[in-house]
């Protein structure tokens, strides 16, 4: 072989020249099934065959030292000794198949779907939304991104996604004062406030055309168009005969109140004392009585028991009280109604003779008294 250098002629076995001694290089392929190497001076020309390529490294120095450029299928030797040059031929592996990205609609009078790639397109029709979830992959495996009618899909193998579509259901409150309402798929959740209940009807379809089911609290919405439903809240109303027997508690309440106060605190004339023992002795003592406009003691004693129920008896004007609790609350009252005054005392007394119908009221021992047309002194 000749010598890369001075090009003269040496042995085939030579790794240096034996003229010059510029050293010599051996190609060699890593599998000839693969590909096949030839070396021309310092170059090396590979032959990879069909569907192969290199591997990593794509060559080898198996012996001694030198650098190599490659510039695809040459490759360029700078030795410095002699050496031996693998290049490493790899099968390149065959393309996956395709894969295929199908998508469907749960349902078509709802929306329909358009596949690109691995881009779908939901068409929504009219007062159509997506349900909860918006997407079902039915076949296969991907994971898939929505970002409003757009669905984006990364997937491996073959996979088919299938787009939920559902109508658009609009919920109100005929009266929000009432009750409120809320909306969930095709579940209506109605919250009346206390004492609420539901007119007749429950509800309406003001929009679209739907069925409903009620239960309770709960509507159940069938509807294949967007709709709108409204939920009719109405107060309640105390039934008449609740009413009724109410009235008649309060009726029989009153009546024993009534009944427990006039026997307790019932006034006692002298007039009419046929039915009690009346102690005219009982009258005598301390009283408290507001005259002027300011609260003093009077004096009350029996002066002569004309006959069972006429008395005679004398007033006596003391000192003003301060403290109102004290003593017995005492009032007078004469002709067309008119209060004692200061002007009617002479002396501290109580000057009955021009009083000839007086009327007097007082409390003694937890009872109300009443004299009335008292004869004067």
């Amino acid at each position: 072989m000749k010598c890369p250098n001075c090009k003269k002629a040496n042995a085939s076995h030579a790794k240096f020249c034996h003229m010059c001694g510029a050293p010599f290089i051996t190609a060699i392929s890593n599998t000839t099934t693969l590909g096949t190497v030839s070396v021309s001076d310092y170059v090396i020309t590979a032959k990879p065959n069909y569907n192969v390529g290199y591997a990593s490294p794509a060559y080898e120095i198996t012996n001694g030292t030198a650098t190599v450029r490659k510039s695809g299928n040459t490759f360029f030797v700078t030795a410095s000794t002699y050496c031996i040059i693998q290049i490493n031929f790899e099968a390149i592996p065959p393309p996956p198949p395709p894969i295929t990205i199908t998508s469907v609609s749960n349902n078509t009078t709802l929306g329909t779907v358009i596949v690109s790639g691995n881009v779908i397109t939901a068409i929504p029709n009219y007062r159509v939304g997506y349900a909860s979830p918006a997407f079902e992959i039915i076949k296969g495996t991907a994971a898939v991104s929505k970002s409003g009618n757009t669905f984006i899909v990364t997937a491996s193998i073959n996979c088919t996604i299938q787009i939920n579509f559902e109508v658009i259901i609009t919920v109100i409150s005929n009266k929000t004062t009432l009750g409120t309402v809320s909306v969930s798929g095709n579940v209506i959740t109605a919250m009346p406030n206390y004492r609420v209940g539901y007119a007749k009807p429950a509800y309406e379809i003001t929009d679209g055309t739907a069925k409903v089911w009620q239960s309770g609290n709960t509507f159940i919405v069938t509807a294949s168009t967007g709709c709108t439903i409204q939920i009719n809240f109405l107060k309640k109303r105390i039934p008449w005969y609740v009413v009724a027997l109410v009235a008649l508690c309060l009726i029989i309440v009153a009546f024993f109140v009534i009944k427990s106060l006039s026997s307790s605190d019932k006034p006692i004339k002298v007039a009419d004392t046929e039915n009690v023992i009346f102690d005219p002795q009982k009258l005598v003592g301390l009283y408290r009585a507001k005259i002027d406009g300011q609260y003093t003691t009077l004096s009350a004693r029996i002066e002569k028991a004309i006959s069972q129920d006429e008395y005679q008896i004398k007033i006596h004007r003391g000192i003003i009280i301060n403290n109102m609790e004290k003593g017995i609350t005492f009032s007078f009252t004469y002709c067309g109604g008119k209060n004692i005054s200061s002007s009617d005392f002479t002396n501290g007394e109580l000057d009955l003779d021009n009083l000839p119908h007086i009327k007097i009221t007082f409390k003694k021992d937890n009872q109300l008294w009443i004299l009335e047309d008292v004869l004067p002194l």
